[in-house]
């Protein structure tokens, strides 16, 4: 059987017990694979300060956590420590229902803006994280920047270099699809696990 290091980072303990209980559940249900979670962490920036003294297989990223956000975080592991391990999203927002959401309390200055001013806009969010510089007056977490600009967090995550994507509450078809996906080397997109 092959063992595959994870590493948990979210902000709730709840959900991140039923990740744990749910990949001990896959070991028992005849997975190919058992899972041994190295450690947990309860923002982006514990991960980030701890990330040199890791080794694992996967990554678990909540987009929404205090300090430093999922998508921040995911940025900084792939730019600033150059990570390639596979890093899969969570969240219990629907990719379609952010979408609307978004777009209905978006300013007039903001639907009028194109994607590519929309995403030269997130790129100086992105140079200052991967520089590890915080500007006052600026926005300085990705979360924030995609949320003034109307821009789908989630699809910025794969956009990131996210490689699948977990939506709570957790279903064993999903992690067991999802996850063993992205641990065989296949991205797993939003749009593949919600329908």
């Amino acid at each position: 059987m092959t063992v595959i290091r994870v590493v948990i980072t979210d902000d709730q303990p709840l959900h991140r017990n039923v990740l744990k209980s749910s990949l001990a559940a896959l070991t028992r249900d005849g997975s190919p694979f058992q899972w041994d979670i190295v450690t947990e962490f309860q923002s982006g920036q514990e991960l980030v300060d701890h990330v040199q003294n890791l080794s694992c297989d996967l990554f678990t990223l909540d987009i929404r956590m205090p300090t430093l956000d999922g998508l921040s975080t995911l940025h900084v592991l792939r730019s600033r420590f150059g990570i390639t391990t596979p890093i899969c999203m969570v969240s219990s927002e629907n990719p379609d229902n952010i979408d609307r959401f978004l777009e209905q309390r978006a300013p007039d200055s903001v639907r009028n803006m194109s994607v590519d001013e929309k995403y030269g806009h997130l790129k100086k969010v992105e140079d200052r994280l991967t520089q590890g510089i915080v500007e006052e007056g600026k926005i300085n977490t990705l979360l924030e920047a995609c949320e003034k600009l109307a821009v789908n967090p989630i699809t910025y995550a794969e956009k990131l270099g996210a490689n699948g994507f977990l939506l709570k509450p957790y279903k064993p078809d999903q992690i067991s699809n999802v996850i063993i996906e992205v641990v065989n080397g296949k991205t797993y997109t939003a749009s593949h696990c919600i329908s």
